[in-house]
């Protein structure tokens, strides 16, 4: 008998006992030994310049089992490989032409895992998607020990060995400069030679070095303390000089004697005197830098070039003209009047107006590439880059960047917001909602064709689950990220959040349940029917069957109310025992110690001792069928299998139940 049975991943051949009788060796050799080889160490080769979906065949030799896969050839994009969404582990080497990657995927698809040309790389599945097998990074054999590793892009290797290191100590070396690079010596500087070209700091001291051939430099002396802002406080005081101290740096002259309060300067070829602190006098030349309280109104000839913070322009300003901008520097003019409007240029003051001749159906436009402005679309506003840029149609109102874009025909539409109903060609919309970052593209920017429909959010007329872009006079309400908070249409329910309306008046709660705290909340609703059956505690029936099982429930809030009538037209025991439960309850009664009970309404042809009540079992989806004993308090025998009856018909309950839910 062939093999019929095969691994889930591998496809390899499962014999069974009886299989193969005479030929085990061929099945073992071709569906077992070969596709294993082919599994551990197979390569497929992969040459066509198209998207591939490996081969998957039970017991025969297939692409998706080989555990290398080769792509070689000239590509002229890239190309995406198909495997099948399960367990496996595979080596791709992309040593095609054309320097376009291949992408690993796994059915349906995937995201999968772009191999860039000239490169190969291990992926595996990790349950959802393929992803690269990670490990740790191996440098060269070569490597030096604190080298500084480096991507080397001629040969394809991740690292190669770098010439410069990094000492315990914190100190980068580069040897082909031959210099040390340490930022810190605690209180004494090592010899400059091997340092050359390094900078250093001394702690002990606070100055800074600099190495150069064999002797230290001083960059600076500790002239200074500064802040966390970087603000910089100067040692000495105010007129002090500094003066070198005798070992290379600069101090600040703390003698008496030696503090200059005066500074002369010969300045221009007048001579004249500048005296610190005094009057700078009037030199005949010269160029002044770093001054502060030059007045402007006298000390300033000439024009203020652009680069002072000028505007290059000599001419005064006529009244209501403005310096723009050119690329190079500003141009002097005044506003332009369009069609129906007029300028008023005062002092100071720019009035725009439109002309008496200007009527409603003259349409209103603020932005750039705006709606038609001809007779065509009269009664219109568009404000907002794009907005109504297709339209002729009349009486719309866009506002917003490409609100109304497409709105070719559409008439008597109110549009408000980035990018809403931007697809719309429908009349008598009214869409108030932008596009945001959630997933919500703007108010109607789904709709094409609907009508008459009022959304306010970023619903865009497909999401949700309610499709409204060819429907006609839906309401939604909904947030900033498109999802639905009421929805409704002409003759039909209100829906709350998920819910579709539906035909008819009422209101319409989401299939699952969002649970109130409030105890003042109606929180869901709904209707449906249930199957009852007689089920035993332990064991099974032999045989049970069923003229009639009806069922009907109501869930409103956590209370759900049940009916039920059904009988039986056929029964034996079997190894059926304990007590005798109807279970198929629609929604779990609610956990902990609470029981709820009920009586019976009807019962018809039992063998023994029909029941006239029921206890629902907490955290179930079934209650137990008992009986009263006459002249016994509080009694509630159980009642087993014993107690039904093998005939046609027999068994019958009929009874209603409330009981409460989670």
């Amino acid at each position: 008998m062939a093999v019929t049975n095969f691994t889930p991943l591998l496809g390899l051949a499962l014999p069974t006992t009886g299989d193969l009788s005479g030929t085990w060796g061929t099945t073992v050799n071709d569906a077992i030994t070969d596709l294993l080889d082919d599994a551990v160490a197979g390569t497929v080769t992969l040459t066509t310049d198209a998207n591939v979906t490996l081969t998957t065949t039970n017991g025969a030799d297939n692409q998706a089992r080989n555990a290398i896969i080769l792509c070689t050839g000239a590509r002229t994009a890239i190309r995406t490989i198909t495997a099948p969404a399960q367990s496996k582990l595979y080596v791709i080497i992309n040593a095609t032409s054309g320097g376009f990657g291949v992408k690993i995927v796994g059915a349906g698809p995937t995201t999968g895992i772009t191999v860039l040309a000239g490169t190969q790389v291990m992926v595996a599945w990790n349950g959802s998607d393929f992803i690269v097998s990670s490990g740790d990074v191996v440098g060269p054999a070569s490597a030096t020990d604190t080298a500084v590793t480096l991507f080397d892009g001629a040969t394809g290797k991740l690292v190669k060995n770098s010439l410069v290191t990094v000492s315990a100590a914190g100190a980068i070396v580069a040897p082909q400069a031959g210099s040390i690079i340490p930022f810190y010596f605690a209180s004494t500087l090592p010899a400059a030679g091997p340092y050359h070209g390094a900078v250093a700091h001394l702690h002990s001291t606070g100055k800074l070095y600099f190495a150069h051939s064999s002797a230290w430099q001083i960059i600076t002396n500790g002239l200074g303390t500064a802040d966390t802002a970087g603000n910089v406080t100067p040692v000495g005081s105010a007129g002090q000089l500094l003066t070198n101290d005798g070992s290379g740096g600069l101090t600040s002259n703390t003698t008496g004697t030696g503090v200059v309060t005066a500074l002369g300067v010969n300045t221009g070829s007048a001579g004249a005197f500048v005296v610190n602190g005094g009057a700078l006098g009037t030199p005949s030349s010269g160029t002044a830098t770093n001054l502060t309280g030059l007045p402007l109104s006298t000390g300033v000839t000439g024009t203020l070039p652009i680069g002072n913070g000028g505007t290059g322009l000599t001419t005064t300003p006529a009244n209501g003209a403005l310096d723009i901008g050119n690329g190079t520097g500003f141009t002097r003019t005044t506003l332009t009047a369009g069609s129906n409007i007029t300028i008023t240029n005062g002092s100071g003051a720019i009035t725009i107006a439109a002309t008496a001749s200007a009527s409603a159906a003259t349409p209103t436009v603020l932005g750039t590439v705006y709606g038609a402005t001809s007779s065509a679309s009269p009664n219109s506003t568009f404000v907002g880059y794009e907005a109504g840029a297709s339209t002729t149609g009349i009486r719309n109102t866009l506002i917003g960047f490409r609100a109304g874009f497409l709105n070719v025909t559409g008439t008597n539409n109110v549009i408000i917001g980035f990018a809403a109903g931007e697809n719309t060609t429908g009349s008598d919309n009214t869409f108030v909602g932008a596009r945001g970052s959630g997933a919500g593209g703007g108010a109607g920017n789904a709709v094409t064709s609907g009508a008459r429909h009022t959304l306010i959010g970023q619903y865009d007329g497909n999401q949700d689950g309610l499709d409204i872009r060819t429907a006609t006079n839906y309401a939604v309400i909904s947030d900033g990220a498109g999802n639905r908070l009421i929805s409704t249409a002409n003759g039909q329910t209100v829906a709350l959040d998920s819910a579709v309306p539906n035909s008819g008046t009422g209101i319409t709660f989401p299939a699952s349940q969002s649970a109130s705290t409030n105890d003042n909340t109606l929180d869901d609703y709904e209707e449906g029917t249930w199957t009852p059956a007689y089920t035993p505690y332990a064991g099974s029936f032999s045989t049970i069957t069923y003229y009639a099982q009806i069922g009907y429930y109501q869930k409103i809030g956590n209370t759900v109310h049940i009916q039920m009538f059904f009988y039986t037209t056929n029964f034996s025991v079997g190894t059926a025992t304990g007590q005798l439960f109807v279970t198929g309850l629609p929604f779990t009664a609610v956990g902990g110690s609470q029981q709820q009970s009920a009586a019976v309404g009807y019962t018809y042809q039992w063998e023994t001792n029909s029941p006239t009540k029921a206890i629902v079992y907490q955290g179930t989806t079934r209650f137990e069928i008992t009986r009263d004993v006459q002249g016994v308090v509080n009694s509630s025998p159980e009642l087993t299998a014993a107690n039904l009856k093998n005939g046609n018909p027999a068994n019958g309950l009929s009874m209603a139940i409330s009981y409460r839910v989670a």
